[in-house]
């Protein structure tokens, strides 16, 4: 696919499993052959490879590490151990806020920056956010789907490439596994009028709207301290991830897992400092640019596998209750979603060159995928009634196709 090659065309969710030619046009070639490795081409050779360590810091613990470990494992082992990923969890090296300058003044080579907390140096990367609501409410589709669109789109957007290179870095990953997020709650809120008043905590402009839409009260509590404003009752709620009560224990404070298809998380980026990146030579450039297709794979196999985790640990062993809110609650969310997706394009940052253009263009690109694993997988388009059986089935849903297309994002875009 090719970002730019997109017309505008209209949402059609409720059918997306009609073939529609542009779909199909896009993702055509979507199961063509990866590029070949660096150091294959030429017999393997890497005699002439320097020898490099590259740091990386991310704010996250090392228990999510799991992809950037398999990514490096990856690059050492294609380079015959002269290039070395060396990660550093749980902000021991940088924290979430100094993640960006940390790493384009040098003091890490590569991060892990979600462009929320740099909104103002990353305002593309930030504003994107309000698109995740143009994904499906289907699991895993909206995962697979969104993470490839936004790949595919963060690696080939000129205004995105640009930014990136204001601020001193290269963007190689683009986190967008979660599309949806939900609610853990300490009580059990189904309807608009037990939501009302209700304190939540919302950690983003976007699901400050969105919660404040439904008659919900917000506050913002960083993760490390959402523990102890559920346990207390400062908050009553706070808006998710899946994973999120996991990697945080909120599932040992609150008993309610709401699925509320707020708004979800597209701005993650991994990146690599432009003088890091400069530094290095072609062979080991591409080295590292081939392995990257294994951080989005093994980044969504964890996801899906966490999500399973939530379902089944869940309630077996924190009483966790899974509950889908009334109808008039998701009918009222939908509502405002729509609007604000609607409108989008108006309130685009002035370095966007063509914000109509741009939203048209991911939505289509983000339909055709779509369209594509609907049909390669066989996965359903409608959200599942039992959210619970959806996260445990993901778990056995054979990603070959999703694998293949992250492949050939990856290979169309090299160079870039």
């Amino acid at each position: 696919m090719d970002f730019h090659s997109t017309r505008k065309v209209g949402r059609k969710r409720a059918a997306l499993f009609g073939v529609i030619i542009m779909a199909a046009t896009l993702v055509a070639g979507c199961a063509g052959s990866p590029a070949e490795p660096a150091g294959e081409g030429d017999g393997g050779n890497l005699d002439g490879l320097e020898t490099v360590t590259l740091t990386y810091a991310d704010y996250a613990q090392e228990a999510s590490g799991g992809a950037i470990k398999a990514f490096a494992e990856e690059v050492a082992d294609k380079s015959g151990g002269k290039i070395t990923i060396e990660p550093y969890f749980g902000g021991s090296l940088l924290g979430v806020a100094d993640m960006l300058s940390g790493v384009s003044s040098g003091v890490a080579d590569m991060g892990n920056v979600p462009a929320t907390f740099v909104a103002q140096e990353m305002p593309i990367s930030d504003w994107m956010m309000g698109l995740t609501t143009g994904s499906s409410e289907s699991f895993p589709l909206q995962s697979l789907e969104a993470a490839t669109a936004t790949i595919e789109t963060v690696l080939s957007s000129p205004d995105l490439l640009a930014e990136a290179e204001s601020n001193g870095i290269k963007v190689l990953y683009a986190t967008a596994n979660d599309p949806r997020y939900d609610m853990i709650c300490n009580s059990e809120y189904t309807t608009l009028d037990s939501l009302g008043g209700a304190i939540t905590s919302a950690n983003g402009r976007i699901w400050v709207t969105e919660a404040e839409a439904i008659g919900m009260t917000t506050t913002s509590l960083p993760p490390g301290e959402q523990y102890e404003g559920l346990e207390r009752g400062v908050i009553d709620c706070s808006i998710v991830s899946p994973i999120s009560p996991m990697d945080f224990g909120l599932w040992e404070v609150a008993r309610y897992y709401i699925n509320m298809q707020f708004a979800g998380f597209n701005a993650g980026r991994t990146i690599i400092s432009t003088s890091s990146w400069d530094g290095l030579s072609d062979q080991a450039k591409q080295i590292i640019w081939d392995a990257l297709p294994v951080l989005a794979i093994e980044k969504t196999k964890h996801n899906i596998a966490q999500y399973a985790r939530l379902a089944t640990e869940g309630p077996a062993e924190h009483d966790l209750e899974f509950v889908v809110p009334d109808d008039d609650v998701l009918d009222a969310l939908r509502a405002f979603q729509a609007e604000q997706l609607d409108t989008l394009a108006e309130r685009a940052p002035a370095s966007l060159s063509d914000p109509e253009g741009f939203v048209a263009a991911y939505l289509a690109t983000l339909d055709a995928y779509g369209s594509e694993f609907i049909e390669s997988m066989g996965l359903d388009p409608e959200p599942a009634s039992d959210p619970v059986a959806a996260y445990v089935d993901a778990a056995d849903v054979d990603l070959a196709p999703y694998e293949e297309a992250i492949r050939k994002v990856y290979a169309d875009s090299a160079g870039k």
